[in-house]
């Protein structure tokens, strides 16, 4: 009898507490927002991913210590509730369609922050178009960017590179506005090439009798 009372209690307890919960938060959905944010940006490890990633951030003096890669890759991340989005800059992705500075990032945290599965896309002719597939893996302030099966043509291989410390994400975004700048114009100086000799050609047809 007694045993079954205390069991009574406990689960009596139980309920006043959800239902105090379920109390507070209609009065408090603000404060329970906050805290769900602030929740998700411990599990993530949001601020340790947030930012623009090269193979050159200036003001580590551990930088030899970190093996960072010789790679043109620079990744801008931010990271919402676990969610990614961001740009991506490489050589190689400017010669893929025109070459503007960057292309978009798509994706998502694991559980504890440490890795990352994002995709490389972009929108062509209002048609969503994807690139390549990415793991990421983070240690500190440096990420282990691994290319997924299929898309080895951008990364053949595993390459490292670390947060810039004195870069956020919107600064880094605009960085990447001209990182594409010698293709483009090398691109626009082939294409006014091309319409030159088109020119020359239509030229010589008229004049052939």
């Amino acid at each position: 009898m007694k045993e079954s009372f205390t069991a009574l209690t406990a689960l009596v307890s139980f309920i006043a507490g959800i239902l105090g919960i379920l109390v507070l938060y209609a009065n408090n959905k603000g404060a329970f927002a906050d805290l769900k944010n602030d929740f998700y940006s411990w599990l993530y490890q949001e601020k340790a991913w947030t930012g623009l990633f090269n193979n050159f951030p200036e003001g580590y003096v551990d930088i030899a210590s970190m093996n960072l890669s010789d790679t043109s890759l620079q990744l801008v991340i931010i990271v919402n509730d676990g969610n990614v989005d961001g740009v991506i800059a490489d050589k190689k992705l400017c010669k893929v369609g025109f070459p503007y500075g960057y292309k978009l990032l798509k994706g998502n945290i694991g559980v504890l922050g440490n890795a990352a599965n994002v995709q490389v896309f972009d929108y062509e002719a209002g048609f969503l178009r994807e690139y390549a597939e990415l793991k990421i893996k983070r240690e500190g302030i440096v990420l282990e960017v691994e290319a997924k099966e299929g898309s080895k043509w951008l990364l053949p291989h595993p390459v490292r590179i670390a947060m810039h410390p004195e870069t956020d994400a919107d600064t880094g975004m605009e960085s990447l506005l001209d990182f594409c700048a010698t293709e483009r114009a090398e691109l626009m100086k082939h294409l006014g090439q091309t319409q030159k000799n088109r020119g020359i050609e239509l030229e010589r047809d008229v004049e052939t009798p």
